[in-house]
């Protein structure tokens, strides 16, 4: 009973033991780890920022602004911050503001590869980046005005410093470590291979992660 109430505290409050003692104590074979502030950033960080032939970056990053405006997933909000923290040169402000007037009235998006497909433009060019990046775990969208893709940005949440170290510590002690993530597959498999867990299991709800608990305790 008490080892079944730690567990089911260990996945509500997203605890993450490190120490030899704490674990021994409670006798647990399996550890099952929250992805976020434990072993991964909570928030999304761009990693590229691609525009695409011809375009300016800057260019870009304006139109990147005007497709993110009111939005508040968590992807627009890592684009916010990067957009944030670029500068803005004048000949390139004066450069935007002439294309801004020519492409008056087009709605800029930021969509996921499928969806730009699926709305009919052609992401051939595109294509072998985004598997790459999909296989170092990148969340990747492409923005576009409905006609034309302007560029590429991917991002993905950070592995923390201590992570990996704490991981491989669980694992001298015998812990089967297991990874409760969220998002697609293509992530989850990224921070298998670079955190070493034993599983990873995504997009797990609470009631699915006590279910997993009570059978860990059961055993």
């Amino acid at each position: 009973k008490a080892q079944r109430s730690f567990s089911l505290d260990l996945a509500r409050q997203n605890l993450f033991l490190q120490t030899r003692r704490s674990l021994e104590d409670q006798k647990m074979e399996t550890i099952f780890l929250e992805q976020d502030d434990i072993v991964t950033s909570r928030e999304l960080t761009v990693c590229d920022f691609l525009p695409g032939k011809d375009i300016d970056v800057h260019i870009m990053e304006m139109n990147a602004g005007d497709a993110i405006t009111h939005r508040r997933d968590h992807f627009a909000k890592a684009l916010q911050r990067y957009l944030r923290s670029q500068k803005l040169t004048s000949e390139s402000a004066g450069a935007f503001c002439a294309i801004r007037n020519d492409s008056c009235g087009k709605t800029m998006k930021l969509e996921t590869p499928a969806d730009v497909k699926k709305a009919g433009l052609d992401t051939a060019s595109w294509d072998e980046a985004i598997k790459a990046m999909e296989t170092e775990g990148k969340e990747i969208r492409l923005l576009h005005d409905g006609s034309h893709i302007i560029g590429l940005v991917s991002a993905r949440k950070k592995i923390l410093p201590h992570a990996k170290d704490a991981i491989v510590s669980l694992k001298q002690q015998d812990m089967h470590v297991v990874l409760l993530a969220h998002g697609t597959k293509s992530p989850a498999g990224y921070l298998q291979k670079e955190t070493g867990v034993d599983e990873v299991k995504w997009n797990v709800s609470w009631n699915q992660k006590e279910e997993l608990l009570q059978k860990e305790t059961e055993n």
